[in-house]
């Protein structure tokens, strides 16, 4: 019977844990609303997955409890002495989440939200600290269990409403123009200069000045005797999408809308979270099917990218495999999307334009990336896994492969002035 009340009061302390891991939750994406109807489905989902793992790490602890115990440990259903240890527990974890989650997404993050959560790790910090001093003037007067049991009360829920009320209500996302809202066909001259960005995937500067010095890069190496290099940082979650949007843009992802991998719904309709925290395994929820992922699409960003700032302002370009780019936006030039070796080997890939823009150059696309597939060459083969490796297997180096052709293919069938090509088998 007691390892039953040793459950019991393992259930209470992981739905005040859970309670602190939804609060970052909420904290991390403010344009959710707390309203308890929205707020249901989140609770249904996220609490239920960490409850019962919390469960499970607190019910082990006080087992262990009570296999190392001198005396027969035997709490009641619901033990003021085990809750206000266990509470001090949780509020200390929570704490160093939400520090560390501060920390690493301190580039993502807006002003407000970073407050918010610097506040509310100092909350939990104290809770924890009072729960101990609660635990140990409890011992001096463990007959007087009520009043320990309303301080005990008093202490988990206002470490709750703190941070919830520091938040606020929800903040709604600021929306700007869309990228292109002018005529990208007016005639210009086409000045002589032209510039090529090239973008890698992983390819920080340590990589490549280490394999140019061992003579593996020697076109690099001429840029590096050249030009000017310096290095450069990094987001968090560094994820493609997020990092080559900050660079699309300018912007970081608090301005330009793009702060994760991916969009993750909340089952029942519950909105959807762009953030999720990071150390409390939080991807578990869409492994276990309790988010479901969605791509970011180009409608995703909230700023102007360089290709639709030199569109309007009369440049041509060009850009082949950037992510968020599907539906291809309108340009100056032309602009392949990431997605389109996905979309073309779907039976209805030709009739499908969303991956490309012009639609005119389709076909252009199509037979280059048919010529990469059919390309014997050593290095398509490695890329495709070996000898016998199906070709339409998706790997890194075959997809760069693809769309190097591809942007060799549109770069004959109409030039630009500026061409964006990126590139992602290192990472």
């Amino acid at each position: 019977m007691r390892y039953l009340r040793m459950l019991c009061n393992s259930m209470a302390a992981a739905v005040i844990a859970t309670a602190y891991v939804i609060i970052l939750v909420l904290l991390l994406n403010p344009a959710l609303p707390l309203d308890p109807v929205r707020l249901a489905p989140l609770v249904a989902t996220v609490g239920l997955f960490y409850a019962v793992h919390l469960t499970a790490i607190f019910y082990a602890l006080l087992v262990l409890r009570q296999l190392f115990a001198r005396e027969v440990f035997s709490p009641a259903w619901v033990s003021v002495g085990v809750l206000v240890w266990l509470s001090a527990m949780a509020a200390a974890a929570g704490a160093t989440l939400f520090w560390r989650n501060l920390w690493t997404f301190a580039r993502v993050l807006d002003a407000t939200t970073s407050t918010a959560l610097e506040h509310g790790a100092t909350v939990l910090a104290g809770t924890a600290a009072l729960g101990i001093v609660l635990a140990l003037l409890r011992r001096s007067a463990p007959q007087a269990r009520a009043a320990w049991a309303t301080l005990l009360v008093i202490l988990v829920a206002g470490s709750v409403a703190a941070p919830l009320a520091l938040r606020g209500r929800a903040t709604p996302a600021v929306l700007e123009a869309r990228p292109i809202d002018a005529a990208v066909e007016m005639p210009r001259g086409e000045p002589s200069a032209h510039v090529t960005v090239i973008a890698i995937d992983g390819g920080s500067l340590d990589l490549i000045t280490s394999a140019t010095a061992e003579g593996r890069l020697p076109h690099f190496g001429r840029i590096l005797d050249a030009g000017a290099v310096r290095h450069l940082a990094t987001l968090h979650p560094t994820s493609a999408e997020a990092v080559w949007a900050a660079v699309a843009t300018g912007k970081l992802p608090q301005k330009n809308g793009v702060r994760s991998a991916a969009i993750y719904q909340i089952a029942d309709g519950g909105g959807a979270l762009q953030l999720l925290p990071d150390y409390c395994f939080a991807h578990g929820l869409e492994r276990f099917g309790f988010l479901v992922e969605q791509p970011h699409t180009s409608a995703t960003f909230r700023a102007r990218t360089l290709w639709s700032i030199l569109s309007v302002d009369g440049f041509s370009v060009g850009v082949v495999g950037w992510p968020l780019t599907q539906p291809a936006p309108v340009v100056r030039g032309y602009l392949v999307s990431d997605n389109f070796h996905r979309v073309a080997l779907m039976p209805s890939g030709l009739d499908d334009p969303s991956a490309l823009y012009p639609p005119e150059l389709q076909l252009e696309a199509q037979t280059a990336m048919e010529n990469a597939l059919a390309d014997p060459a050593p290095v398509a083969m490695a890329s495709l896994g070996g000898a016998g490796a199906d070709p339409r297997h998706e790997t890194p180096a075959r997809t760069d492969r693809i769309y190097d052709r591809i942007a060799q293919a549109m770069a004959a069938a109409r030039p630009a002035q500026v061409t964006l090509t990126r590139y992602q088998s290192l990472d």
